[in-house]
């Protein structure tokens, strides 16, 4: 299955959220394998954009340590942070089918959502 790294980022909360449920212990083994997969790829995510920052922005005056991007800078970043959203990344795992996680499974609209690609109506 191919991800984005904007729909990696997007499910994040989703995903965190489902995998602290009781589920079938075949489905929570796929979760898991999934989160920690989509947990190394937000670790790069964040780091990509650290160094973006970093090379668009400036110090903060009376904030040692902080960066911040500039307004000339600004547009730009938003454009190349969004082109590193885009790519694509190869995962092995095949959606579930909404029934197997069991009735009783309460999650929000939008934490559902969220998980429209890794999980699939019966």
């Amino acid at each position: 299955m191919k991800l984005t790294l904007a729909e990696i980022r997007w499910m994040q909360k989703g995903l965190s959220t489902i995998t602290q449920m009781s589920l079938p212990i075949r489905i929570s083994y796929k979760l898991s394998k999934l989160l920690n997969f989509c947990n190394k790829e937000l670790v790069d995510i964040e780091k990509a954009r650290e160094k973006l920052i970093k090379r668009m922005g400036e110090a903060v005056p009376d904030k040692p340590g902080e960066i911040q991007i500039t307004p000339e800078n600004a547009d730009k970043f938003r454009e190349e942070f969004a082109q590193l959203l885009m790519v694509e990344v190869e995962v092995d795992f095949t959606p579930i089918k909404i029934g197997e996680l069991g009735e009783d499974m309460k999650i929000s609209p939008v934490e559902l959502a969220s998980l429209s690609k890794i999980l699939e109506e019966d």
